[in-house]
């Protein structure tokens, strides 16, 4: 049976189809109480006719909604109508990976940045033991603003060994993309049969095709099995033959000659990509002789970042609350637009004492202040000497006066500063601002890892790749980052309140409300803590609360500009205007 537009199924009003497959239909939906559109995936209805179906149905449903993961669409809510099984998703805007594999091949940034996520999400869920088993192009969904999601985990498993004629007759898991080991009909399958499908992806988008493309559905199972696996250079002579070593390892017939887990494989891809890790230290010499050479070859579907006004739309922001709301996805637009630039932001180094802080960053603690103290690690080690100090310093000044206009200009000097002075955390995130307005995030990443290496103590570099991991939705990274900071720093309010960002943007308000707590008993008067208790209000139905509560923080004479920007961003999403202050 099909639902039709404006059909009511449980608390759901049917709004379009939005496609269907073997397995089911999947439909656009609003749901009133909670006011948004959701995605309904409604199954085959001969899944009706299996008597288990519908227990074996509700047990995967359940263990798949326990996956909380910013790359995995969540499963929201599962029921049955008149006798049809459907699962409530996370409706998410764009296009899947299949339909972007005619312009294959990816350029290696663009396949890290895709895969990277779909990595992650794979890792999160192996080790809480569930498979996806039917890794696949249409599977991976891209949205306008970047994001990445891995999508239909659990559905092979709950139609697979099942007494309907759909089930018996239909293979589960999609021939192009199976392994050898689950096209055999193995019951004990394990992370490795997700790895080589993920395999198959990784080989068409850096080739364009995939390895095996029979006339027939048997055709492309039993090459998979038996058929040596084509070499990926054969069908794209520019691949590197390192990464054809990770594609050909990922695709082993054996799933013992394969990688153990989802991260050896990525590290493998990464580690043969040669991102910027191992590069940003010795990349200026090359910038400078050619500026291009930083340019991906293949622009991502990205939104670029705004530059005006002399001031980079950045997302990489030391302070973790200046201006950021990670409560929707819609807003990420007009988040990304109020960006401060990084380097207004940023405490200066150790080696500049006399500096004072940004007037619009809030004044560093007592050192020995009980609730701030120092991180008990030592001090960055010095720089080189007092020369390679100026130098790097007068680099970063001569790249700051182009980064606006100019950020293809400005990396090479930043570049320069960083192999003038390792430890001169300033150059660093500058040159990460720069890749971020040239729309290379993973770039800009890499440079920040690079620097937390070279300076190991220092934790300012970590809360900026922290705000970056955020705003890009890689919350399990940023969470990790925020947690190695409060090891070192326990105190740490600016990482407690990113952490509580993270549970606001993942809906586990509780655990916001916790960590709000600690930051509280650090700082209490941050107005930051004030915009992430007003969301959490606004998420709970207590929308004039919420409201009255950022009018309340608007009020401060004291606030700096960027909190002040977020305020007004946000009392606008919320219909109202920013009041002045007192």
């Amino acid at each position: 049976m099909a639902f039709t537009p404006g059909e009511t199924v449980g608390s759901y009003r049917i709004i379009e189809k939005l496609g269907h497959g073997g397995m089911a239909t999947v439909y656009k939906a609003y749901h009133a109480p909670l006011d948004r559109d959701v995605a309904i995936k409604v199954l085959h209805p001969a899944f009706k006719n299996d008597p288990q179906f519908f227990a074996r149905f509700q047990r995967e449903a359940r263990i798949v909604a326990k996956l909380e993961h910013s790359n995995i669409v969540p499963v929201y809510d599962f029921s049955e109508h008149e006798g049809e099984p459907y699962l409530v998703m996370r409706y998410v805007q764009g296009d899947t990976l299949k339909p972007h594999l005619q312009d294959a091949p990816f350029s290696p940034a663009e396949t890290l940045r895709i895969m990277r996520p779909v990595c992650n999400a794979l890792a999160y869920a192996h080790d809480r033991g569930v498979l996806h088993r039917d890794i696949k192009p249409s599977n991976v969904m891209l949205t306008p603003d970047g994001g990445v999601y891995l999508t239909d985990f659990g559905l092979a498993r709950m139609v697979e060994a099942g007494e309907s004629t759909l089930s018996q007759d239909m293979m589960v898991g999609t021939p192009q993309y199976i392994s050898p080991e689950q096209a055999q009909g193995e019951r004990d399958l394990d992370g490795r049969t997700d790895i080589y499908s993920l395999g198959v992806v990784l080989f068409e988008m850096l080739t364009g095709s995939v390895p095996f493309s029979g006339d027939t559905p048997f055709a492309v199972v039993h090459d998979h099995i038996y058929k040596p696996l084509p070499l990926p250079s054969a069908v794209n002579p520019n691949i590197n033959p390192q990464v054809e070593k990770v594609i050909l390892r990922a695709l082993a017939k054996d799933k013992n000659d394969r990688f153990e887990k989802v991260q050896d494989f990525w590290q493998a891809l990464k580690n043969a990509l040669k991102p910027l890790a191992a590069q940003a230290p010795t990349l200026a010499k090359a910038v400078a002789e050619n500026p291009s050479a930083a340019i991906p070859a293949k622009k991502s579907d990205k939104k670029k970042f705004i530059i005006a006004g002399g001031a980079i739309a950045a997302l990489l922001c030391l302070c973790l609350f200046a201006v950021i709301a990670i409560n929707s996805e819609n807003d990420k637009e007009e988040e990304q637009a109020s960006m401060p630039s990084m380097h207004t932001e940023m405490a200066r180094t150790p080696d500049h004492p006399d500096t004072q802080p940004p007037a619009d960053q809030p004044p560093p603690p007592p050192k020995d202040s009980p609730q701030n103290p120092p991180p008990p690690a030592e001090a960055p080690p010095p720089a080189n000497n007092e020369g390679d100090s100026a130098a790097a310093e007068r680099l970063l000044q001569e790249g700051q006066r182009l980064l606006a206009d100019d950020p293809m200009g400005a990396l090479p000097l930043f570049l320069e500063a960083i192999d003038t002075d390792r430890h001169f955390i300033p150059a660093y995130t500058a040159a990460a601002e720069a890749f971020v307005a040239m729309d290379q995030p993973l770039e800009a990443a890499d440079t920040l890892q690079a620097g937390i290496e070279s300076n190991p103590q220092d934790l300012r570099l970590r809360l900026t790749l922290a705000r970056l991991q955020m705003n890009y939705e890689r919350f399990p990274e940023a969470r990790a980052t925020l947690e190695d900071i409060l090891e070192a720093q326990p105190n740490n309010a600016l990482a407690h309140t990113g952490l509580a960002r993270i549970d606001v943007a993942e809906d586990d308000l509780e655990s916001a409300e916790a960590h709000l707590d600690q930051a509280k008993q650090i700082n209490p008067n941050m107005p930051e803590i004030k915009i992430v208790e007003a969301q959490i209000l606004w998420k709970t139905g207590q929308k004039r609360e919420a409201v009255q509560l950022l009018r309340e923080a608007a009020q401060d004479p004291k606030l700096n500009e960027s909190v002040r920007e977020e305020l007004r961003r946000l009392l606008e999403k919320y219909g109202q205007q920013l009041p002045p202050p007192k």
